[in-house]
């Protein structure tokens, strides 16, 4: 964990709300950013896939199903963001003092 990061943050003077703002920022960062290159990943090598079993299966039209990738999209952001809530509630129980001594 971090804790030590987000004391010194604290420490400086940085509000307990500002420090959720960043934690939230960048959780949203790095779920965009998996969220696009999982896409980019899987129909890269869905595609690899369909050229090389399309001898096997026949010659067939792949289609990239934009249906389904929408509603695991808003579920991996709803389990992201609910996974958020903690975190935010061990930083706001944060004691500077405690965890700065322990460095």
């Amino acid at each position: 964990m971090r804790e030590k990061e987000y004391a010194m943050l604290r420490a400086i003077g940085l509000m307990p709300s500002s420090l959720k703002h960043i934690i939230v920022y960048e959780i949203t960062i790095l779920t965009t950013v998996g969220l696009l290159l999982g896409y980019i990943l899987s129909i890269v090598s869905t595609k690899i896939l369909h050229s090389y079993f399309s001898v096997m299966i026949g010659n067939y039209m792949y289609q990239i199903p934009f249906i389904i990738l929408l509603p695991i999209s808003v579920f991996i952001v709803l389990v992201l963001g609910l996974s958020c809530i903690p975190l935010i509630k061990r930083i706001n129980n944060i004691q500077v003092i405690r965890v700065l001594n322990s460095i």
